[in-house]
Parts: structure tokens; C-alpha cells; sequence
């Protein structure tokens, strides 16, 4: 038992240090659908800077020609465990946010630019812990200097009666253009495996107090014969 105590808590120790070796695919479909995107640099340049952090996961931008069926196949990627994690920037991101501002279509969702599949029952402490927080960190740096961008660029061109409209009928295409939505594409419904490793700590304490008890009594032992 004492020998499992060690390799569990050896296990734990630089747990930061070896999250390189998670993958996680970028996969950007605007440029594709487009012909341009507004954010796939930022994203890009955002997730491949982090690299020098001392916690950060391995990023890979894949082709979208490898997914055929968009999300759906990056989705199935992802539950076949091929990457950690995946973020897709979704067909027609950039296109849909410049014909809001054309049309005023106040049905414009900035959480339809880019969509992040996980699979949390592949390891959920790992992804939860770890995997998940990380893309969210890179993202929120990403969408802000992609809104920025825009922003500034709409600004030069844009008149005061196309401010006044678009600010009147789609206010959140001039404010965080660019956000992102989640799929669990394999959510945890029974908690029930998490019994055994959040409460291994207490059954190992329960294990030290019984050894702690046995040697105090044949320590008493020894000391009255």
C-alpha cells in the first residue's frame, strides 16, 4: 500500500509541466467560406504565444479540407480521443458579422463565430481542471483583439447615420463581435466515478490512521514487556 501511496503522489508532481502533451486543434473554416476572416489570426497568434507559459497545451492548426462535414467531423475527432480539445472558427463567421451591419439583423449572435469541443468523460479532472480553462483563456485574449481590430477598421469608413443604425438595431456588432459558444461533446451524466478519486485522499488517511493505531499499540506493547 505504501508503495501505491508514492506512485499516486509522484504522479501529481509537475502535473503543469507535461500539459504540452494534450493536443488541441485549431480548425478555421472562415477563410475557407469567406475568402477572409477577422479572426483566425487573432486566434491563431493568441494560442501559438502562450507556447513560452509555463502551463500551456500543444496547439495544431489543422486544414479544414480534412473535415468535410464542418463541426460534425471535428466533433467525432474529438469524441474518437484524436485531440483534447478542438476550436473551430465557423463557416461564414466574418461574412455573417458584415452583413448584420448591412442589414441590421438584430438575430446576429456573436457566440456564432467559433464553437470549442471538448470530451469530458475522456478524463474529466484533466479537462476540466486544466484543458477547458486554458482554451477559455486564449480565446477571451483572442475575441478581444479580433473585436478591437474590426472595430477600429469599421470606424474609418462607417458615417454617423451608419453608426446611428447599426448602434439602434444590432448594438453587439460594434460591441464583442466575436465570441464563442461550448459542445461536451461526451458529458458526465452519473458522478458516481468521481467517488473514487476525490475520496482516495480519505481512504489513505483512513489507511494512516489504522497503521498510526497499530504501532502505538505494539509500541505499548513492547514497552510493557
Amino acid at each position: 500500500m505504501w508503495c501505491c501511496l508514492s506512485i499516486f503522489w509522484g504522479s501529481t508532481w509537475l502535473l503543469e509541466t507535461y500539459l504540452f502533451r494534450l493536443p488541441i486543434w485549431i480548425v478555421d473554416f472562415d477563410t475557407e467560406t469567406s475568402g477572409e476572416s477577422a479572426i483566425a489570426s487573432a486566434v491563431t497568434s493568441t494560442a501559438l504565444g502562450t507556447l513560452s507559459e509555463h502551463a500551456h497545451l500543444e496547439r495544431g492548426v489543422v486544414p479544414a479540407s480534412r473535415f468535410p462535414h464542418y463541426g460534425q467531423d471535428v466533433a467525432w475527432s474529438t469524441v474518437n480521443e484524436e485531440n483534447w480539445g478542438a476550436v473551430i472558427i465557423n463557416p461564414n463567421a466574418t461574412r455573417r458579422w458584415r452583413e448584420s451591419l448591412a442589414s441590421g439583423d438584430s438575430s446576429y449572435d456573436p457566440m456564432d463565430a467559433i464553437t470549442v469541443y471538448y470530451n469530458e468523460v475522456r478524463f474529466f479532472q484533466v479537462v476540466d481542471e486544466f484543458v477547458v480553462p486554458l482554451i477559455y483563456q486564449i480565446l477571451q485574449t483572442a475575441m478581444a483583439t479580433a473585436s478591437q481590430e474590426v472595430v477600429s477598421g469599421y470606424l474609418e469608413t462607417a458615417t454617423a447615420a451608419d453608426l446611428t443604425r447599426v448602434a439602434g438595431s444590432v448594438p453587439q456588432a460594434l460591441g464583442q463581435l466575436f465570441s464563442y459558444g461550448t459542445h461536451n461533446t461526451r458529458p458526465i451524466h452519473s458522478w458516481a466515478i468521481q467517488a473514487p478519486l476525490e475520496a482516495g485522499l480519505i481512504y489513505y488517511l483512513i489507511f494512516c490512521l489504522h497503521v498510526a493505531l497499530f504501532l502505538t499499540r505494539h509500541a505499548n506493547h513492547y514497552r510493557r514487556s
